[in-house]
C-alpha cells in the first residue's frame, strides 16, 4: 500500500532507523518527522506511541494533525490492528480536510475492501455517501463510484444508482465488470429477467470478466433457469462454478434439487452424500432430508424413504419442539449453531470477529498504555456497535431459519402421510431408524470409474460427482 508523506520538514533517509526512543521533549513538528522516519524504517512499535502523541496534541485545524493520523493509522495496520486503522482512514476521509491524505487513504481502503476486510455497510452509510471526492486515481475513483451507487440503490434512488452503475459499467476495469453485476442482479430484482439474462450473459462470455464476476454470474444465471425449470441449464452452470471448497455447499445443494426436478433421483442422492462431507457439518439444510425422502419415493424406495423422514425427526425434534413452543432459539443446539453462517449474516460477523480478535491482543501485544487505552476504546465502541447489529440480524435469521424448518417439517409430514395410505405396508418391521446410505444406497460410483461401497471416506475432488447405485423399484 501507498505511504506519502506531503507535509514532512525533513528528507527521510531510506533504511535509517534503529532502536533509539524518540525523545517527547522536542517540538511536535520534528517529533512527527523522526516518527514517520521510523515508520518508514519498518519500525511501527516505535512510530505509532509518538505518531498518536503528535496527533492529540496538535488543535484540529492543523493539517499536520491529519498527517500524524494517516501515519498512526498505517503503523497500527502494520501491527496487525487493522480495524482500528480502517476506522482512522475512514476519519481522514470523512473530514476531507487534506485532500493527498483522502485520496491515499481512499486508495488504501479500496485495497483492504477487495481483501474483504472492511465493513462496506459502513463504508458507504458513513464515509462514501453523499460526498464528492476529486482527483482520484481512476481505480480509487472507480471503487468509490460502485459504493455510492450500491448507496443509492439502498436507499431507493434507482435512478441514480443504475444511471452510475450503467457509466461504471462502460469500462472494462475491475469495478466496470462489478458494476455490470450488480446492475444485472437491481434488474432481476424489479422482475426485468430478460434484460438482466442479457447483461449477464456478456459478462459470461467476455474472457476478461474477473474470476470472483464470472462466478457471481453463473450463479445468477443459474438461478434462473432453476427458477423456470430449465433445470439442465441450470446444473451446467453449478457445475462450472469455481470457488473455495467450503464454499460450494448452497451449490452442491441447488444441484440436488437440480437433479432431483430432472428426474435423476440417482444423482441427486449422490449430491446429498458430497454434502455429508464433514466440510459442511455446520450446514443448516433441513431440505437435504426432503430431497432424499422424495428421490426414494420416486424410485419407489418407500422404506428408505420412511426411514429418511424419521432421521429428519430424531434429528430436528427439539428445535421443533422449541419453535412450536415458542421458547427463545438463541441457545438451540441445532438453530444457534448454524444461523451464523447465513449469507446475509456472514458480512456483519466476520467483522465483529476480526473486532473481537484483534482487541483480545491488546493486553499482550501493546506495551505502551497510553496507545493501547487509545486503541482499546475504538475497539469497544465498533463491538458495542457490531454486536447490536449481529445480534439484531441473529433473531431475524433465527426466525427466518425456523419458518424453513416448520416448512420442511409440513413437506416431510405430508409425503410420510402419503406413504401410510398404502405405498409402504411395512414399516412395523422396520429394524429402526439408520443411515439412508447404509440402509438402501450403499454403493457410490464416480463417473468413470467403479462402483463402491462408500464408507464415509470423502475426496474434495470428488464431492460433486457421487452417484448412488439403486434400484427403481417402479412400474414404468
Amino acid at each position: 500500500m501507498r505511504r506519502l508523506a506531503p507535509f514532512l520538514l525533513v528528507v527521510l533517509a531510506a533504511g535509517c532507523g534503529g532502536s533509539t526512543a524518540i525523545a517527547r521533549n522536542q517540538p511536535l513538528d520534528k517529533q512527527l518527522d523522526l516518527a514517520i522516519e521510523r515508520y518508514y524504517a519498518k519500525d511501527a512499535a516505535e512510530a505509532a506511541p509518538v505518531l498518536l502523541d503528535v496527533y492529540q496534541k496538535l488543535a484540529d485545524g492543523d493539517l499536520k494533525k491529519d498527517t500524524a493520523e494517516y501515519y498512526l493509522a498505517g503503523a497500527l495496520a502494520d501491527l496487525g490492528y487493522v480495524q482500528a486503522a480502517v476506522e482512522l482512514y475512514f476519519e481522514i476521509v470523512a473530514s476531507r480536510r487534506a485532500p493527498d491524505l483522502v485520496a491515499q487513504s481512499l486508495d488504501i481502503i479500496a485495497d483492504l475492501a477487495r481483501r474483504g476486510v472492511v465493513d462496506e455497510r459502513r463504508l458507504i452509510d458513513d464515509v462514501l455517501f453523499g460526498n464528492q471526492y476529486g482527483d482520484l486515481p481512476t481505480d480509487t475513483s472507480d471503487f468509490v463510484r460502485f459504493y455510492q451507487a450500491l448507496g443509492e440503490l439502498r436507499r431507493g434512488f434507482g435512478e441514480w444508482g443504475e444511471r452510475w452503475l450503467d457509466e461504471l459499467g462502460q469500462s472494462r476495469r475491475f469495478f466496470g465488470y462489478r458494476a455490470r453485476y450488480a446492475l444485472a442482479v437491481h434488474q432481476l430484482s424489479q422482475g426485468n429477467g430478460p434484460g438482466a439474462e442479457v447483461v449477464l450473459r456478456a459478462l459470461l462470455e467476455d474472457k476478461n470478466t474477473p474470476g470472483s464476476v464470472r462466478n457471481d454470474v453463473r450463479l445468477a444465471l443459474a438461478r434462473e433457469h432453476y427458477g423456470k425449470k430449465e433445470y439442465k441449464e441450470a446444473f451446467a452452470l453449478y457445475a462450472a462454478i469455481d470457488t473455495p471448497l467450503t464454499a460450494r455447499d448452497v451449490v452442491l445443494l441447488e444441484k440436488a434439487w437440480t437433479e432431483l426436478l430432472s428426474h435423476d433421483e440417482q444423482a441427486a442422492l449422490g449430491l446429498l452424500v458430497g454434502l455429508g462431507a464433514p466440510v459442511y457439518k455446520r450446514l443448516f439444510a433441513p431440505e437435504r432430508a426432503l430431497i432424499r425422502a422424495m428421490a426414494f419415493v420416486n424410485l419407489c424406495q418407500y422404506r428408505a424413504a420412511h426411514l429418511d423422514v424419521l432421521d429428519f425427526r430424531r434429528r430436528y425434534g427439539e428445535s421443533l419442539r422449541r419453535i412450536k413452543e415458542r421458547e427463545p432459539l438463541d441457545d438451540d443446539p441445532v438453530l444457534a449453531r448454524t444461523v451464523l453462517r447465513r449469507d446475509d449474516l456472514v458480512p456483519s460477523r466476520r467483522y465483529r470477529d476480526r473486532l473481537r480478535d484483534e482487541k483480545a491482543r491488546l493486553d499482550h501485544e501493546m506495551k505502551d498504555e497510553a496507545l493501547r487505552r487509545y486503541v482499546s476504546g475504538i475497539y469497544e465502541a465498533k463491538l458495542t456497535r457490531a454486536e447490536a447489529e449481529v445480534g439484531r440480524q441473529l433473531e431475524g435469521a433465527l426466525g427466518s431459519q425456523a419458518e424453513e424448518l416448520l416448512r420442511i417439517e409440513e413437506q416431510m409430514s405430508i409425503l410420510d402421510y402419503e406413504l401410510g395410505l398404502g405405498l409402504f405396508r411395512t414399516v412395523a418391521e422396520a429394524r429402526g431408524v439408520s443411515d439412508v446410505e447404509a440402509e438402501a444406497a450403499n454403493l457410490i460410483r464416480v463417473p468413470g470409474k467403479a462402483a463402491f461401497k462408500f464408507e464415509g471416506e470423502y475426496w474434495s475432488d470428488e464431492l460433486s460427482d457421487y452417484v448412488i447405485v439403486v434400484e427403481d423399484r417402479c412400474v414404468r
